[in-house]
């Protein structure tokens, strides 16, 4: 959980559990929780405890589903099923009270609370072999059971993408306008992607570069958001082994919706270990329909060299940031059918 305080400008995160629960009931269109949580603070370590007495009622008809995940790499092979889970939202009553204080979801808070609830059955394996060259591949099918309606609308799509994922985060210390020390801090990620995507008959290509920006100052703690995109990169890439990203994207505000800077890309990448293979397949069922997906994919995690700067900044790259990246390529399809609410006569 996290919490802030808008006197101070002050904000930390509270994480903690227990296996010990005073009560835990959980079906599939109702649960109950009553337990008391140990919280240890991420920024300063210090405790409090949080009381919880709460009762879960399903908000709408539970939702089926299957699915079925393979991870293929050069020394490992990890396989998941999902064997029929039922799902859906919840509304949520009860208390839940931060060192013995006022309830935090109480009908005369203004809280916005999200909750659901459901069922599984789960088996996870993963097999350590020694490295070799053959293959390994799984097919893992499971039986519709929905109830039977009459189809109203299917739509069916695939795409084949190639991407690449970036993430930094910089620190560099600054002079504050009274002489104070001070530090600022910028995060940011960027995605570059070209997707060739078909729905039925029609067939559509994109290519483009998007990312988030983070800054915030210790001197005076300001901090913005901002977003930009370009759809003309200079953007070419080798599946999951390589890949170059250039080009200048504009930043916007996204508090006011202003222009807020360019943020210039000289970006080469290259994987740094073999690529893992990904394939994944889900079903799901419900009331109005059915939808299934399945995807597979390799994926490498990347070093990247070059040049990030916002305005006439330094780079982003030099010193010692916190830099992760990786890339790959994908192949997925999909086919949705909604039906109407009623049974076929």
């Amino acid at each position: 959980m996290s919490t802030f305080e808008s006197c101070a400008n002050t904000s930390d995160a509270w994480s903690g559990s227990t296996d010990t629960p005073a009560n835990l009931s959980v079906k599939t269109g109702s649960a109950a929780l009553t337990a008391r949580v140990p919280l240890v603070s991420q920024a300063s370590g210090t405790t409090r405890t949080a009381d919880l007495s709460l009762s879960l009622t399903a908000a709408e008809t539970p939702f089926r589903t299957w699915g079925s995940s393979t991870f293929v790499g050069a020394g490992t092979r990890r396989m998941f099923r999902d064997r029929g889970s039922l799902s859906s939202d919840a509304t949520v009553t009860g208390a839940m009270r931060l060192n013995g204080g006022p309830n935090l979801i109480s009908d005369t808070a203004a809280v916005f609370t999200r909750a659901s609830i459901g069922t599984n059955r789960t088996t996870d394996m993963s097999v350590v072999r020694a490295q070799r060259r053959t293959p390994i591949t799984a097919t893992i099918t499971q039986p519709f059971a929905g109830p039977l309606v009459a189809a109203t609308t299917t739509t069916s799509t695939a795409d084949k993408a190639q991407v690449v994922h970036l993430g930094v985060f910089n620190t560099a210390e600054v002079t504050c306008a009274d002489g104070s020390p001070g530090q600022k801090f910028t995060n940011l990620g960027v995605i570059a992607l070209t997707n060739v995507l078909r729905e039925h008959s029609t067939r559509q290509t994109v290519k483009e570069v998007a990312m988030q920006v983070i800054r915030f100052e210790t001197c005076g703690f300001t901090g913005r958001l901002a977003f930009g995109e370009t759809d003309s990169p200079g953007y070419t890439q080798e599946g999951a082994e390589s890949a170059v990203v250039t080009g200048i994207v504009p930043l916007i505000d996204a508090a006011n919706a202003t222009p807020d800077g360019d943020v210039t890309l000289s970006l080469a990448f290259r994987a740094v270990e073999p690529a893992v293979r990904a394939r994944f397949h889900s079903r799901s069922t419900g009331p109005g329909g059915m939808s299934i997906f399945r995807s597979d994919g390799l994926f490498s995690p990347a070093t990247v060299t070059g040049s990030v700067t916002i305005d006439d900044g330094p780079n982003l790259l030099s010193g010692t940031p916190d830099v992760s990246a990786d890339m790959g390529e994908n192949a997925t399809s999909g086919l949705s059918v909604i039906r109407a609410p009623h049974r076929t006569p």
